[in-house]
C-alpha cells in the first residue's frame, strides 16, 4: 500500500509506482466510496481526525507530533465504540468501481476549499549552499511544508553544491546563475523579478534571510498584500555597515511587518520601532549532535564554514603554520566550501603545507567530520549565532573536545591584544591539548 508524500499522487507518480513496484492501492483522495482509475485502487482519505463520516469507506489521517492530549483521549474512544466496523485492507472485496460524477463534484468542491484555506509561505536568499543561516532555511522550509503549508523557496541563482531540499518544498529561482553585473544593476534585476514572483505566486508571507534579501523582500513588496518576516543572521554592526548599511538597517527594515533576531545585542542595534514587532528565536541544534560518540586523533584541529572572508581562514591558515613548527604532527581540516578556496589552496601551498592542511569540501554530515577532532577552531571576523559553534560545544561534555572562539582582524577584542594574539592563543591551546595524550 502506498501513501501519497504530501498528499500528491500526479501521473508521473503512478507511472514511477507501474514500474517500479507492486503497489496498486493508493489511500490518499476524497470521494464516497473506492474508486479504480489509471490501474489504481484509490481508498478516500476525508478527514483528519477520528468522527463519523457520511460515506461508505474512509480512511483518517494522524500527525503524532501535531496531537494534544485530547485528541489523543478522543482517538481512544472512537477506536473502542466503532473497532467492529473497522476493516483490514487485505479483507476488502475491492471492486474496478469508476469514479463517479458524484465523487468528482466532491473532490473538486473540498480542494478547491483547501486550497483556499492554505497558507502559501515562500523564503527568500541569495544560495542555499554552505552557511548556517542557508541551512537553518533549508530545515525551516522542510518543516513548514510538512506541516500544511504551501511552501515555495526562492534563491537568486542556482549553485553545483546545494543543502538537499526537502521534495515537499517547491524551489524557484529569479536566474540559474549568478548573473555578474554591477551590485545597483544586480540589486535592481533580482527586485524586480522577486516583485513578479510574488505578484504570480501570491503567498501569503514572504521570509527572508540575510541583508541583501532582506532589503530586496522590502522594496519588492510595495503595495503588494503579503506580510513581510525579515531575519538578521549576522552581526548588525558588519552586515549593515557604512551609510548604505545604516540606510537598510534602521530605514527599510522597519517597514517590514516582522523580523527575527538570533541575540538581543542585534535586536538593540536596530530602532524600536523594529523591535517592537520582533522575536529573539535561537538556532537550534540537531539531537545528533549531543549523542556524538568521538574518538579524537591527536593533532587534528577541525573548522568549518563557507570559504568566505567573513570566516578568516587565511588567519587560520597561518596561524597553523607556526603550530606545525612546534608540532609537526598536527594536521588542519577545513569542511565548507565557496569563492575563496582557490586562493586558500594557493597559500596552503605556498606554506609547504599541502600534506598538513586539508580542504575537505561541503558536508551533510558535520557529526561525524568532528568525530576525530582534536581542537575545534572558529576564526571568524564576526557572527551572528554560529551553528559551527553550537553544534561543537555539546559533544565537548562526553569527550573532550577544545574549543577555541576567536574574533578575527579588525574586531575590539584584537585591537585590546598583541598583533599576534590569534597565533599566540591557537598554540596555548595546542600545548594545553596536545600534551595529554
Amino acid at each position: 500500500m502506498f501513501f501519497a508524500p504530501s498528499h500528491t499522487f500526479d501521473e508521473n507518480t503512478l507511472v514511477a509506482l507501474k514500474e517500479e513496484s507492486d503497489i496498486r492501492i493508493i489511500s490518499d483522495t476524497i470521494a464516497n466510496d473506492v474508486y479504480f482509475e489509471n490501474g489504481f485502487y484509490f481508498i478516500p482519505q476525508q478527514s483528519g481526525r477520528v468522527r463519523k463520516l457520511p460515506f461508505k469507506v474512509c480512511t483518517f489521517c494522524y500527525h503524532p507530533n501535531m496531537m494534544k492530549d485530547e485528541d489523543f483521549e478522543e482517538l481512544e474512544i472512537f477506536l473502542k465504540g466503532r473497532h467492529s466496523n473497522f476493516a483490514s485492507v487485505q479483507d476488502m472485496k475491492l471492486k474496478e468501481r469508476p469514479i463517479s460524477n458524484f465523487d468528482r463534484i466532491l473532490h473538486a468542491s473540498i480542494c478547491k476549499k483547501a486550497d483556499k484555506n492554505m497558507k502559501k509561505i515562500m523564503f527568500y536568499i541569495n544560495a542555499i549552499h554552505g552557511g548556517g543561516a542557508e541551512r537553518v532555511m533549508v530545515n525551516l522550509a522542510k518543516y513548514f511544508s510538512e506541516n500544511g503549508y504551501d511552501t515555495t523557496l526562492v534563491t537568486s541563482f542556482r549553485d553545483t553544491w546545494e543543502y538537499p531540499l526537502a521534495a515537499t518544498v517547491r524551489r524557484l529561482t529569479l536566474e540559474e546563475v549568478e548573473i555578474k553585473q554591477s551590485r545597483i544593476k544586480r540589486n535592481f534585476s533580482r527586485i524586480k523579478k522577486l516583485r513578479d514572483l510574488c505578484k504570480s505566486e501570491k503567498p501569503d508571507i514572504l521570509v527572508s534571510f540575510m541583508e541583501e534579501p532582506n532589503f530586496r523582500t522590502i522594496l519588492a513588496t510595495r503595495g503588494l498584500t503579503c506580510k513581510t518576516l525579515v531575519s538578521v543572521r549576522n552581526d548588525p554592526n558588519k552586515e549593515y555597515a557604512g551609510k548604505l548599511g545604516w540606510f537598510v538597517g534602521k530605514i527599510l527594515l522597519p517597514m517590514a511587518d516582522g523580523c527575527v533576531f538570533q541575540t538581543s545585542d542585534a535586536q538593540k542595534w536596530f530602532p524600536k520601532r523594529l523591535q517592537k514587532k520582533s522575536r529573539i528565536i535561537y538556532n537550534a541544534v540537531k539531537e545528533e549532535f549531543y549523542q556524538v560518540d568521538r574518538t579524537p586523533v591527536r593533532g587534528e584541529i577541525v573548522t568549518c564554514g563557507r570559504l568566505a572572508e567573513q570566516k578568516n581562514h587565511r588567519l587560520l591558515i597561518d596561524a597553523f603554520a607556526e603550530v606545525q613548527k612546534i608540532y609537526p604532527f598536527a594536521t588542519l581540516k577545513i569542511y565548507g566550501e565557496g569563492v575563496l578556496r582557490e586562493k586558500l589552496q594557493n597559500q596552503i601551498e605556498s606554506l609547504n603545507l599541502n600534506e598538513k592542511v586539508f580542504l575537505m569540501g561541503a558536508t551533510n554530515d558535520v557529526a561525524k567530520a568532528l568525530q576525530t577532532a582534536d581542537l575545534f577552531v572558529l576564526s571568524s571576523d564576526y557572527e551572528g549565532m554560529p551553528n559551527a559553534l553550537m553544534e561543537r560545544w555539546r559533544p565537548a561534555y562526553r569527550v573532550s573536545l577544545q574549543i577555541v572562539l576567536v574574533v578575527g582582524q579588525g574586531s575590539y577584542l584584537e585591537r585590546m591584544l598583541p598583533i599576534n594574539w590569534f597565533r599566540a592563543m591557537i598554540l596555548h591551546n595546542c600545548r594545553k591539548r596536545f600534551v595529554k595524550f
